[in-house]
């Protein structure tokens, strides 16, 4: 924990996402850029929803923890989960070129946090059901619901997309993360970072990724989103995010380093719709002329750098001098229940 009563690498884990986030956000500025620039831009927006789910998990495991009513537990992240539900609901009316994720991990929230009550156990079972059913599952919903509109606005295509058949992210790939970080809370990890489970799953997502890039999987370019190989991906993508920040936490010099993005964690969620705000401005009037977006083929680092750089300053210091921004402020006055995690 720090002064401030908050745990360190769940805030900075936080903090992490919404910058990998807010990068990928930005790719459309540098869309002529070259192909090791658009990989690592790749893989930031791949590790994103996944890191941010995981954190989630971490966080409810934290408060269940902390608090023991469940009642009181349940009610809180049902309204955290609905809001964030509704909030990606709207943003998805604003017409960007951002995959809008709230309302995924939303739903995921929701789930999750009925799981975490039955104990760790059905947490840890339920984390891998899920994860051995997932792309069979996906595949069946999909023949059965047939062709999803993406912009279809009435309640059942919304939650077909949030739970199964939208095209980047989903309840079914997005809740063993979300269980798997809330099984690291409850076993001490969150608070506490121990150096060899650091290097034990930064040596593991290492391998995997070496594994599927040399194995008969598809390349990261032709993969579907939801199937084993992309799941795959995501799971040593955030191995190895995971295991380096908890590496880096437990070395002063490196965790000077890191602890700017806990006040970034801090506010992430204001931080990602004032973003997607800014985004839905620009579409509107800068770019209006070519599609509501940055014309392909297009290198301009100077606007990538303000867009992510600017964003991320001004993050900081709201976090670091004022704490909780509006929409967390918000949350916390709804459920009258102040959350550390």
């Amino acid at each position: 924990m720090n002064g401030s009563g908050r745990w360190v690498l769940p805030d900075v884990a936080r903090g992490v996402a919404i910058t990998a986030m807010l990068i990928a956000h930005a790719g459309p500025f540098v869309s002529g850029a070259g192909r090791p620039a658009l990989d690592t831009i790749a893989r930031l927006s791949d590790l994103a929803s996944p890191l941010f789910s995981l954190v989630m998990g971490m966080a409810a495991a934290i408060v269940l923890a902390r608090d023991r009513h469940v009642p009181g537990f349940l009610w809180q992240q049902a309204v955290r989960g609905l809001v964030l539900i509704g909030l990606g609901a709207w943003m998805d009316q604003w017409g960007t070129w951002i995959a809008i994720v709230l309302s995924n991990l939303g739903i995921t929230l929701l789930v999750g946090s009925l799981v975490l009550v039955l104990g760790a156990w059905v947490t840890a079972v339920t984390a891998v059901a899920v994860l051995v059913v997932s792309q069979p599952l996906l595949e069946s919903v999909a023949r059965a619901a047939g062709p999803l509109d993406y912009y279809a606005t009435d309640l059942e295509s919304y939650l077909l997309r949030w739970t199964a058949l939208d095209p980047y992210y989903r309840l079914v790939n997005l809740l063993p993360f979300f269980l798997v970080g809330a099984l690291l809370a409850r076993w001490g990890y969150a608070g506490r970072p121990d150096v060899r489970v650091s290097g034990a799953m930064v040596v593991a997502g290492v391998v995997g990724a070496a594994v599927l890039t040399t194995s008969r999987f598809p390349a990261p370019e032709a993969r579907v989103s939801g199937t084993y190989a992309d799941t795959a991906h995501d799971v040593t993508q955030v191995l190895v995010a995971v295991g380096v920040i908890g590496l880096a936490l437990a070395w002063r010099p490196t965790a000077a380093v890191l602890r700017p993005f806990a006040p970034i964690g801090v506010v992430a969620l204001s931080l990602y719709v004032a973003h997607g705000a800014v985004v839905a401005l620009l579409a509107d009037t800068v770019y209006a002329d070519t599609g509501g977006r940055p014309a392909p083929g297009t290198v301009d680092w100077t606007t990538f750098v303000v867009f992510v750089g600017g964003f991320l300053l001004l993050s900081w210091a709201w976090g670091r001098w004022i704490g909780r921004a509006p929409i967390e402020w918000a949350l916390g006055f709804v459920t009258r229940r102040r959350v550390r995690a």
